[in-house]
This record gives structure tokens, C-alpha cells and sequence, in this order.
């Protein structure tokens, strides 16, 4: 997993199929790749969670993601997160609003 700082996301090499999952940064304004969006409605792990869900769910024609970008709030998200990259959301980017 890779933790950036909303202003050097730009510059992070995304291709392929990108799951964005947008908090209060949106940060996803400044790239310029197709992506899916998903806005978060909250904080916290649970929160993030059924996020993470909602999108894997509404998503059925995609094989999964090359990477996934997420807007996060906590060490707690970021550890979690850890946990679930390669799977199919693919490679991680958090940047920590």
C-alpha cells in the first residue's frame, strides 16, 4: 500500500480499472484517468467498510480493480486497508485527509 498526500496524487501512476472512494478531499477532481467514484458518508472503519462493499457490489461487470484510491481519516483505516490489498480491489493508494 501507498500513502500520499492529496497533492501528489497527479503524479501517481494509475492505469487500468481505478476504484476511487472519495471522502472529504476529493482529490479525485484532479486526475485525469477513467475511475469509478464512490463517496464515502462517514468515518470509520465500518463506515469504510460498507463503502468498500457497496462498490465491489454495484461494480459486477468489472473482474475487480487495478487499484483502488482511498480518502481516509485514521491509522485504523490504513491498517485495514493493508490488510486487503491484492485482493480485488488491487494496489492501494490511501491519502489521509
Amino acid at each position: 500500500m501507498e500513502v500520499v498526500k492529496p497533492e501528489d496524487l497527479p503524479r501517481v501512476e494509475l492505469r487500468g480499472r481505478v476504484l476511487y472512494i472519495a471522502g472529504e478531499c476529493a482529490a479525485y477532481k484532479s486526475l485525469a484517468v477513467p475511475l469509478v467514484v464512490v463517496k464515502r458518508l462517514g468515518r470509520g472503519v465500518a463506515e469504510l467498510v460498507e463503502t468498500l462493499k457497496f462498490a465491489l457490489n454495484f461494480a459486477p461487470e468489472l473482474v475487480g480493480f487495478d487499484f483502488t484510491v482511498v480518502e481516509g481519516y485514521d491509522d485504523e483505516e490504513a491498517e485495514l486497508l493493508r490488510g486487503l490489498e491484492l485482493s480485488q480491489l488491487g494496489k492501494i493508494i490511501y491519502i489521509k485527509c
